[in-house]
């Protein structure tokens, strides 16, 4: 199998809830970009599964071992890349249109809401080494997309949507680590995950469209939509869009903070 055939023979894996090799597909597939950093113990503790089983699956894929599974990963990113680049001359796609937008971001003024958070947010982003999106409930697909616009951007996040996925990377944080949990409401599993990372020195933004709980001493940003000071508190039926609309600003505010750095980008 060529490399395009066997990550997609992972991604097929991971899709099938019923192949017991279903996790370690999974795991693979949410961490692609950090494969080639990952020891063979550790993908395994964040498969939830022993080395010798991933290494039971990568021979089922006809690699030489985990060290052959690296070098695909490594290969299929790598072109991956240079495809992204070609992709950006057609007009008809997800990249183009991105970066139609992150130009009139770049060149215009700002119009975006007030709101200090925004700000906050953009900083924590830049002066952290790795950025973790949280989110295990219906706001899901529109995380993702806004996973999908900052890795566009070289700032990929790990996209984490489910709770043993969260425990580990919760356990490995320290002060390098940003962990964005986005969701509709918040519960005591969530502040414990908080707590544990602000102890390891870690920081937490909390975007969230509807929760009451009084939590904000747990996290260093908190957006809630449901805030009566927030510019779309009032419009409860839209809530998808007010969560989207957050998304919007904050990618707005990261771009344009260092218009240097994203017009080299797209030099």
């Amino acid at each position: 199998m060529n490399v395009y055939d066997i990550i997609s023979k992972i991604k097929e894996i991971s899709q099938n809830p019923n192949d017991k090799k279903n996790y370690i597909a999974k795991t693979i597939m949410t961490n692609l970009n950090y494969i080639n950093s990952f020891s063979l113990n550790k993908l395994a503790e964040l498969s939830l599964t022993s080395p010798s089983s991933v290494t039971r699956f990568c021979k089922d894929l006809e690699l030489d071992g985990y060290g052959g599974l690296r070098v695909v990963c490594e290969i299929y990113l790598t072109e991956k890349e240079q495809n992204r680049k070609v992709i950006f001359n057609n007009d008809d796609n997800f990249s183009q249109k991105l970066l139609h937008e992150i130009t009139d971001v770049l060149t215009q003024n700002n119009n975006i809401i007030e709101n200090s958070c925004y700000d906050i947010i953009s900083k924590l982003v830049f002066e952290t080494k790795t950025v973790v999106l949280v989110s295990t409930d219906a706001t899901h697909n529109m995380s993702r997309e806004f996973s999908q616009k900052m890795t566009t951007i070289g700032i990929p996040p790990v996209f984490i949507e489910n709770n043993q996925q969260l425990e580990y990377f919760v356990k490995h944080s320290d002060d390098n680590f940003v962990f964005f949990f986005v969701c509709y409401g918040t519960d005591n599993t969530l502040i414990s995950f908080a707590n544990e990372i602000k102890n390891h020195k870690g920081k937490v933004v909390f975007i969230t469209i509807n929760s009451n709980i009084n939590y904000r001493h747990n996290f260093d940003c908190v957006i809630n939509i449901k805030d009566k000071d927030h510019p779309l508190w009032f419009n409860k039926s839209s809530s998808l869009f007010s969560l989207l609309f957050v998304f919007q600003n904050i990618f707005t505010t990261i771009v344009s903070s260092d218009k240097k750095r994203f017009m080299k980008f797209f030099e």
